[in-house]
């Protein structure tokens, strides 16, 4: 692995309503620059885990493709980081604060989150016990991406960032689509099916086709589903993604490392990948093809995007 999505969290603050974290006397905006801050130089956190990795060097900031290793080995051991944020929420509907995370080296914002923002609506579902966060209200419906959301595309668009569609409802991700500003990513994401639930969390046919004409990007998580719960069946979905959207169209996102609530059967984090990977080869996948899937894909549409 030469580089990884680091992601803060831009709606933790509304999150911690129903799972309080201590964050008291803040706001989204500057919760989330206090978590770029902890990778970036470390002035926040006391958990024990490594803070300041990027001023510390053991992660490179990727503000641009050429930033990203083109190999990881003893001469050059440091993988690359891009940061980012999941929920646009962060920004609190000031436009300018895109250039603010910028300056800070963010090259990809997740749009929408948990709730129905300023920018859109959420297509994820309540949060619920079996996830550890109790239900929230999502908000107003806005009826899609609103105003603000396209200004706020807009400007990550002439300042190079990807934008991630995860998340967002049917209506917010077509309203995005249909801007027509370049390639998109949904980061973390699997097939919808009537026997798989979470319609709007996960992606119907339709929305991964159209996803896929804007020259983008559907990433394939860990979340086992009614359909998948065994590396098998997670590689044979992504086959049959391959098979309908193109093999340039298809890749993975572990969301967090992977560490979610339910992953497939024998999945713990990213190291794991290696299991996906041997049997993608089994049910015959080819190298070049698992290279892409694996992030050849993601940096076509970074290095479009970004520069």
């Amino acid at each position: 692995m030469v580089a990884s999505v680091f992601a803060a969290i831009g709606d933790a603050v509304y999150q911690s309503r129903a799972n309080p974290i201590p964050i008291a006397g803040t706001n989204e905006f500057h919760y989330t620059i206090n978590q770029l801050d902890y990778w970036l130089s470390g002035n926040t956190g006391s958990d024990g885990i490594p803070n300041g990795i990027v001023e510390n060097g053991y992660v490179k900031l990727v503000l641009k493709s050429q930033d990203i290793p083109k190999c990881i080995n003893k001469n050059n051991p440091v993988p690359g980081a891009i940061l980012a944020i999941e929920g646009g929420d962060a920004l609190m509907g000031k436009v300018r604060r895109v250039n603010e995370f910028y300056g800070l080296g963010v090259r990809l914002i997740t749009i929408i989150h948990y709730r129905n923002s300023e920018l859109g609506d959420t297509g994820s579902p309540h949060m619920n016990s079996a996830t550890g966060k109790p239900d929230l209200d999502p908000g107003l419906y806005n009826g899609g991406l609103t105003d603000m959301g396209k200004k706020v595309i807009d400007r990550m668009r002439e300042l190079g960032m990807i934008v991630d569609v995860a998340h967002a409802n049917h209506d917010t991700l077509i309203d995005i689509l249909d801007m027509k500003t370049g390639p998109v990513v949904d980061s973390h994401t699997s097939l919808y099916t009537e026997t798989t639930g979470k319609e709007g969390r996960l992606r119907t046919w339709d929305e991964m086709e159209a996803i896929a004409k804007s020259g983008g990007v559907i990433c394939n998580w860990p979340q086992s589903t009614a359909n998948r719960n065994s590396f098998l069946e997670w590689a044979n979905e992504i086959m049959e993604m391959k098979n309908n959207l193109g093999i340039e169209h298809v890749g993975i996102g572990t969301d967090g490392g992977g560490q979610l609530p339910s992953p497939v059967l024998g999945y713990h984090d990213v190291r794991d990948l290696s299991k996906l990977i041997s049997t993608m080869q089994d049910i015959g996948f080819k190298k070049n093809e698992i290279n892409l899937i694996m992030g050849g894909n993601f940096y076509r549409v970074f290095k479009q995007s970004v520069e």
